[in-house]
This record gives C-alpha cells, structure tokens and sequence, in this order.
C-alpha cells in the first residue's frame, strides 16, 4: 500500500522529465489530495490543492468508480458514482 500511495510522486518525476508535460506534473501529483486534508503525498488541503489536480481527482474517483476494477465484482452506474462524488463534497473533494 506504501508502493500504491506513492504513485503520485513517481508519476510527477516521469512527467517533469519530459518537457511537453512538464506543466501536468504538480496536478498529477496532487489528484489524491483531499478537501479535508486526509489525502496523500503531502496531506494539503482546501484552496492548497492545485485547482486542476481537485478537477482530476474527481475524473480519476468516477473513472476507477464506472470502469472495471479487480477488487470489486461490480461497477457503479453513473448514476451512483455521481452520487458518491456529491457525497464526497466539503470531505474528499472541493465543495464547488
């Protein structure tokens, strides 16, 4: 799980390495930031997170919710995993 939480910061090392995606690094660095501070790499919160890695961290959420995952047997619904994200508001993602 240490492996898993630090792919974040491996992701933004590959990415400034290559100059056409420099500019995305620190919002793929931060996706798994959360509102209340509770997130990971580096635990910001609220208007500290990047404003494009708040908007990516709700793309990655419904994503990884609609799509097939190996440790759950089935998918959301759309429907459900809208629902999930407007849950999510004020304590894992931007209440806005």
């Amino acid at each position: 799980m240490k492996i898993i939480k630090k792919h974040p910061i491996y992701s933004e090392e590959l990415l400034l390495k290559q100059d056409s995606l420099s500019k995305c690094a620190a919002i793929v660095k931060y996706h798994h930031e959360k509102w209340d501070d509770s997130g990971c790499p580096e635990g910001i919160k609220g208007d500290g997170i990047p404003y494009l890695a708040r908007i990516l961290s709700i793309v990655d959420v419904y994503d990884a919710l609609t799509t097939d995952q190996p440790y759950r047997e089935k998918n959301f619904t759309q429907e459900e995993a809208l629902e999930i994200i407007l849950k999510g508001r004020s304590k894992q993602f931007d209440p806005n």
